[in-house]
C-alpha cells in the first residue's frame, strides 16, 4: 500500500477479536477511513525508486473523494538506491563452485517498474451514518535475461513474471441510537501471477500461473448491554476460489487445479469494564462452518488486562485461529528467488487446515515517561506442510504435513527524554519443527532466531526528525553438506548428501540504519518536506541464508550466499497542501 495515504494501523499480536479471521498469525490492521468528511488538500512527492501523487477533493458538504498514486521510473532510469536492492535480490546468483573454489558469474540485464492507485468515495448520510467505497489496483513487471560462461559458450536464458492485485469494497456503518449501531460491508479482490522461467542450469522452460478470486459479506453488531458491558456479535461469509497452472517443456507436463471454499462464520464478542476500569476483558469466539469439508472450527480468543494500580498492570492474552489458505514453494530455483511462491487452498487431506494456539502472559509499566513491558510466550501450529516453509535442504521436495511450537520471552524499555525517545528490546526464543514421517522427527525451525536485540535513539524537534536505530540478532539456522562432491542416488542422479537439518547456524547478524527529515512553510498552507536514509550504515555484509545445489553440467555442488542490503542511501522531497 502506498505509505503516503493518511492511515492508522493498529497490529494485535495475540488475543485478537474473533472477526478477525483465516490467519494463523498476528493480525495487521490499516484502515484509510476517517469519521469527518474533510477539505481538499493534496500532495506530490519523489524519492529514489518511484513517483507518487496524493488527493482528497470535498464534492459537497457531506461526501468527498480520496486518491493516490505511484510509480516507478525504474524502467527508464536506474539510481544507485535501485541498483542496491537488484543486487540485494540477485547477489545469490554469483555461485561458488566448492570443488574447484571457482566463481561462476551469472551476468542480469533486466527491467522492472510497478504502479498502484487507489480510490476512495465517502458519503456522510447524516450525523449518524457513513458509507465508504474503496478500490485499489497493483501491478508489476518484470523482464529479466541471465547469461554465464560455461565450458567457453556464452548461455542466455529469457524470463519474465508479471503480477496484479485489484479490490474494492463498500462499507455502511450507522449508530441507530447511543446503545447499538451497525457495520455492512462487501468486498472483492483479484489476485494473479504470470510467470514464464527458462532455467539457466539447462533447457527447461516453466510457466506458472497462479490466481485467486476472493469475495465475501460481513456484519458486525455492537450492543451497550449496560455501563459495564458491550456484546458484539455477527455473521461472515467468503468465498475463495484458486487457479493453479503449470506448464513443463521438458520433459512435457501440464497441470491446471482449480479449487474453491465457502466459509460461514457466526462470532460473538463480550467486552467487560469494571467499574473502576481496573479490569478489562475481551472474551469471544469464532464458529466456522466449511462448506465443502462439512467442517465446524470453533476459534475462542481472550484478551485481559487488570491495572494492579496506576503505572503496572497484567496482561493475559490467548487465542485459537485457522487458515485454508497457503503459500507453498514447488521449485526453490525459480526466477533464482525472485518469486517462488504460490498460493492454494486446504483440501482437508494431505493439504490440511492450518490450525494455532497460543498464550502469552505480560507486565507493563508505565510511569514519569519510562515504558517497561516483559512478556512470556508460547505457540504452537498445527497442520503445515515442508512446502510452506522454505525448505533448501533434504527436506525441499519431500510433502510432509506437521507443526512447529515456539516458546519465548521479550522485554522492551522505552524512556522519553524531553525531544529524544530511546528504546531497547530482546527477545529470546527456541522453536522447533515436529514432522513424524521424517527421519529426524524434531529439529530447529528455519526461521528460528535464538537471541534478538533491537534499540533506536530518536530525535524530534520543530521541524527536524532524526533516528538511528541497529539491530542485531543470532544467526539462523543451517543444513550444510556432509561432502562438498555429490553422491549418485538409486536413479544415478548426483544430488547433496546433508548433515542432519538445521544443525547448525549462520552467522550472527548487525545493521544499523538512520535517517532524517526536514520541513518548513512555503507559501499558504503549503509545506516543503526533504528527507534522507541510510540503510545499513555501516555497510556490514550479513550473510542471511545458504544453500546448495547440484550443477547438472559440472557435476559439482554449487554453495549459495544471500547477503542482506548493501550500505543503501533514499533521499525525498514532498510538497503538502
Amino acid at each position: 500500500m502506498n505509505p503516503n495515504l493518511p492511515q492508522t494501523i493498529k497490529v494485535t499480536k495475540n488475543g485478537s477479536s474473533p472477526f478477525y479471521g483465516e490467519s494463523v498469525s498476528s493480525v495487521v490492521d490499516i484502515s484509510t477511513h476517517s469519521d469527518n468528511v474533510e477539505g481538499n488538500k493534496g500532495s506530490f512527492g519523489v524519492n529514489m525508486i518511484n513517483a507518487d501523487f496524493y488527493g482528497k477533493i470535498k464534492t459537497s458538504a457531506k461526501s468527498n473523494i480520496e486518491f493516490s498514486g505511484r510509480r516507478s521510473y525504474t524502467d527508464v532510469f536506474e539510481t544507485p538506491t535501485y541498483k542496491s536492492y537488484f543486487n540485494r535480490i540477485f547477489q545469490n546468483t554469483i555461485v561458488t563452485d566448492l570443488a574447484n573454489n571457482q566463481i561462476v558469474n551469472f551476468i542480469n540485464n533486466e527491467k522492472f517498474y510497478f504502479y498502484d492507485f487507489t480510490l476512495q468515495f465517502h458519503q456522510k448520510i447524516n450525523k449518524k451514518s457513513d458509507l465508504f467505497i474503496d478500490g485499489i489496483s497493483i501491478s508489476n513487471h518484470f523482464d529479466l535475461t541471465q547469461s554465464k560462461l560455461e565450458n567457453g559458450t556464452t548461455v542466455d536464458r529469457n524470463s519474465n513474471l508479471g503480477q496484479k492485485t485489484m479490490g474494492g469494497s463498500i462499507l455502511f456503518k450507522t449508530q441507530w441510537n447511543e446503545k447499538n449501531s451497525t457495520e455492512l460491508s462487501t468486498y472483492t479482490s483479484y489476485y494473479s501471477i504470470v510467470s514464464e522461467y527458462e532455467s539457466i542450469q539447462n533447457s527447461q522452460i516453466f510457466n506458472q500461473e497462479n490466481s485467486i478470486l476472493d469475495l465475501g459479506f460481513r456484519l458486525k453488531n455492537s450492543h451497550q448491554l449496560t455501563k459495564k458491558l458491550v456484546l458484539n456479535n455477527g455473521y461472515q461469509f467468503n468465498e475463495i476460489g484458486i487457479t493453479n497452472f503449470d506448464q513443463i517443456n521438458s520433459p512435457f507436463f501440464s497441470r491446471e487445479i482449480k479449487d474453491v471454499l465457502r466459509t460461514h462464520v457466526l462470532i460473538a464478542e463480550l467486552q467487560y469494564q469494571s467499574e473502576n476500569t481496573k479490569l478489562i476483558t475481551n472474551l469471544g469466539a469464532r464458529g466456522s462452518y466449511v462448506e465443502e469439508f462439512k467442517k465446524i472450527i470453533f476459534e475462542p480468543r481472550l484478551q485481559s488486562n487488570y491495572a494492579i494500580n496506576s503505572f503496572l498492570n497484567i496482561e493475559l492474552l490467548a487465542e485459537m485461529k485457522s487458515q485454508t489458505s497457503a503459500q507453498v514453494i514447488d521449485l526453490q530455483q525459480d526466477f533464482l528467488g525472485v518469486e517462488k511462491r504460490r498460493w492454494i487452498l486446504s483440501n482437508n487431506e494431505d493439504v490440511p487446515i492450518i490450525r494455532s494456539n497460543q498464550v502469552s502472559l505480560g507486565l507493563n509499566y508505565k510511569k514519569n515517561n519510562w515504558l517497561i513491558t516483559l512478556e512470556s510466550f508460547y505457540k504452537k501450529v498445527n497442520g503445515i506442510s515442508t512446502r510452506s516453509q522454505g525448505f533448501q535442504n533434504q527436506l525441499e521436495f519431500l510433502k510432509l504435513n506437521g507443526d512447529y511450537s515456539i516458546l519465548g520471552n521479550e522485554f522492551l524499555i522505552q524512556k522519553q527524554f524531553n525531544k529524544i525517545t530511546a528504546w531497547l528490546s530482546y527477545t529470546n526464543s527456541k522453536s522447533n519443527y515436529t514432522f513424524n514421517d521424517f527421519s529426524t522427527t524434531s529439529f530447529p525451525n528455519n526461521f528460528e532466531i535464538n537471541h534478538n536485540i533491537g534499540m533506536a535513539l530518536i530525535y524530534d524537534y520543530k521541524k527536524l526528525k532524526m533516528a538511528l536505530g541497529s539491530h542485531w540478532f543470532t544467526g539462523k539456522p543451517n543444513t550444510e553438506p556432509m561432502s562438498n562432491v555429490p553422491v549418485t542416488n538409486n536413479q544415478g542422479i548426483p544430488e547433496v548428501s546433508y548433515n542432519l537439518p538445521n544443525s547448525s547456524n549462520l552467522d550472527n547478524y548487525f545493521q544499523m540504519n538512520f535517517s532524517s527529515s526536514y520541513s518548513f512553510s512555503f507559501l499558504k498552507n503549503t509545506k516543503i518536506l526533504f528527507g534522507v536514509s541510510i540503510q545499513n550504515l555501516l555497510d556490514t555484509k550479513n550473510n542471511i541464508n545458504q544453500y546448495y545445489r547440484v550443477n547438472q553440467n559440472a557435476v559439482t555442488i554449487e554453495q549459495v550466499n544471500i547477503f542482506s542490503l548493501q550500505r543503501s542511501l533514499n533521499a525525498f522531497a514532498r510538497i503538502n497542501f
